[in-house]
């Protein structure tokens, strides 16, 4: 049995989950903690004492839910100013018939991660897409194999440093230490999107309150990764000013009454609504929230769009749609508006292949944090030869270098 907690840092709220590998190494939500965010904008710590107390309460609350104690979490890190590049790193080996060996990936993997550093900026995740072993393309993985050319397409989602740096204070601050630090939309992908999708091509936009986050999947790989900074909270701030109301009714109005599309609403759907400052309720229709939401929405999906465009990647690679998930994915008629402004298949992401005691986790709210711990459990296995740490790259030690380590100290306590 392994134990693992994550953390999604959001702006509207915080949460906090541990989860359980079974014997059979399938992954269970134990627990969950949830507070209100506070000292957070948009992926940034803006105060610094109140974000730390924020999560400090979402770690006592997933805590206090679960039998198991904690000593760190997989952080979630999303940024307005995450950006991704894709590039080619390649390495010529000493003879034309070198056998492709751990060390020979670690250090083109190296040379590549070197090659796209930038000023001020960490990369937070970096992909091996493909690598090419001399003519041959399309390898997954060239360990033993043969050859005397070995090159790889990349793909680094990078995040500036001070994001970083602030959030993992701020956990700190809360005495938590933070074991990984994951893109949140890699998170998002791994909670809700099938192999078979990210193999077809398929885009995925993250809504969440402060933030929206999207990656575009081609065959398999990232092709593109970058945040947009319009989200949920804009909407519910756009009926705040218009309706003039205060942000808590807009807020409520927006969840309860709101739909995507001012074509879905009926025209004797009404609703009645105390305006701010006033006394006497007025009526309105439904359709005038609609028209709210839907004007913002589709200037999210413009931006979304022009930063695509702007990478030089066409919807055309979505060949299996558009999956639509974070907390703003609960909008009432926003899989018709996606179909409708796409021109493609849509679907609603929630976690899925995930086993849990609170059923609430399969909710798109929570695809970022279930997928942390997803990220977390699918790489134990993987033979992915590198591990990153703040200051790069190190080779991961296999458990055979472990056992000897282990023999020579059981040796050096017995004398």
């Amino acid at each position: 049995m392994k134990v693992f907690a994550s953390l999604d840092v959001g702006t509207s709220k915080i949460v906090a989950l541990i989860g359980e590998l079974d014997s059979q190494k399938e992954l269970h939500v134990m627990s969950k903690g949830e507070v209100p965010s506070r000292g957070v904008d948009r992926g940034s710590i803006i105060f610094l004492r109140d974000a730390s107390h924020a999560i400090g309460e979402a770690i006592k609350e997933v805590y206090r839910k679960s039998a198991f104690d904690i000593s760190d979490v997989i952080l979630g890190i999303s940024s307005s100013k995450m950006t991704s590049q894709n590039d080619t790193e390649g390495i010529t080996l000493t003879s034309q018939s070198n056998e492709i060996t751990e060390e020979h990936i670690n250090k083109l993997l190296e040379a590549g991660r070197n090659k796209l550093k930038q000023e001020g900026y960490d990369i937070l995740h970096i992909i091996p897409k493909r690598y090419k072993l001399d003519d041959a393309e399309g390898i997954i993985n060239p360990l033993g194999l043969v050859g005397s050319k070995l090159s790889v397409d990349l793909h680094a989602i990078k995040v500036p440093t001070t994001v970083v740096l602030n959030m993992k204070r701020a956990v700190e601050e809360a005495n938590i230490g933070v074991s990984d630090t994951v893109p949140s939309i890699i998170a998002s992908a791994e909670a809700v999107l099938l192999e078979e999708e990210k193999e077809a091509g398929v885009l995925l936009i993250d809504i969440g309150a402060g933030l929206t986050d999207f990656i575009l999947y081609r065959d398999g790989s990232p092709e593109v990764v970058g945040s947009v900074n319009l989200a949920g909270i804009n909407i519910t701030k756009d009926i705040l000013q218009i309706m003039k109301l205060p942000f808590e009714d807009a807020e409520r109005l927006k969840k309860e009454h709101g739909y995507a599309m001012a074509e879905l609403i009926r025209n004797d759907e009404h609703i009645s609504i105390y305006r701010r400052g006033e006394d006497k309720e007025i009526t309105i229709n439904k359709s005038e929230i609609a028209s709210i939401i839907q004007a913002r929405l589709e200037e999210i999906m413009e931006r979304v769009v022009s930063k695509l465009e702007d990478a030089n990647v066409s919807l055309d690679y979505a060949n299996a749609g558009v999956v639509i998930t974070g907390g703003t994915a609960n909008l009432k008629g926003i899989k018709e508006f996606a179909e409708k402004y796409f021109s493609t298949s849509v679907r609603i992401g929630k976690p899925i292949n995930i086993g849990s005691i609170d059923n609430s986790i399969k909710d798109p709210a929570y695809a970022t944090a279930v997928g942390l711990l997803i990220h977390k459990v699918r790489n134990l296995d993987k033979q992915d030869f590198l591990v990153r740490s703040d200051n790069g790259i190190r080779r991961r030690e296999g458990a055979f270098v472990n056992r000897i380590k282990k023999f020579f100290e059981d040796i050096k306590n017995m004398l």
